[in-house]
């Protein structure tokens, strides 16, 4: 129903769905990509929020379960984590790239789907601060949550395989320009 103001619309690049906690979400967005005829058409990044360095929110394996889901359609160009603390985010993203390498060598050899270009990997993870879901908001997280932390571990975002970098929840303008200016910095280094 969300989907209806963009479906077989041909002016629409590309569908971004973020923040999917679990693999039966990210199986029904590969399910109506593959099934409905309206976005047949349609390229789509998938962005998985995931709870620690190794699985989404709903305790699946990321790189295990999820990416190989992903890769299994053709219209999935980006694979990513988002609104996760970004110490869990290198992990995440290391573990995808593995598996992608895997796919792609197991499609040349006959094992698997074969893909006409690898899916992307992207990222754009909250500031670090922990969310307080009984009292409905965010807790500070001092040494983690600041834009030069942020800015760390975006080298390290980079360094895993990531093309796209971000920010998602509690992140600001000041976020994005350290973010900015480290990734700038270890392209010149």
């Amino acid at each position: 129903q969300r989907l209806e103001p963009v479906a077989g619309d041909v002016r629409v690049d590309l569908l971004c769905f973020e923040t999917v906690p679990c693999a039966q979400e990210a199986r029904a967005i590969v399910q109506l990509l593959s099934m409905d005829a309206r976005f047949a058409g349609a390229h789509a990044w998938v962005s998985m929020s995931c709870r620690d360095d190794e699985h989404t929110c709903a305790g699946e394996s990321f790189a295990g379960e999820v990416v190989p889901l992903l890769w299994s359609c053709p219209q999935v160009v980006g694979i990513g984590v988002n609104c996760t603390a970004p110490a869990h985010v290198a992990c995440l993203l290391a573990a995808a790239k593995g598996k992608l390498q895997q796919l792609a060598a197991d499609a040349a050899a006959g094992h698997a789907a074969t893909r006409a270009r690898p899916p992307v990997l992207l990222t754009y993870p909250n500031s670090g601060e922990g969310w307080d879901g009984e009292n409905r908001c965010w807790i500070s997280a001092p040494g983690v949550s600041e834009p030069e932390h942020f800015a760390e571990h975006a080298r390290q975002w980079v360094a895993a395989g990531a093309v796209c970098v971000g920010g998602c929840c509690r992140t600001t303008p000041g976020h994005v320009t350290a973010l900015r200016a480290s990734l700038l910095t270890n392209k010149k280094s």
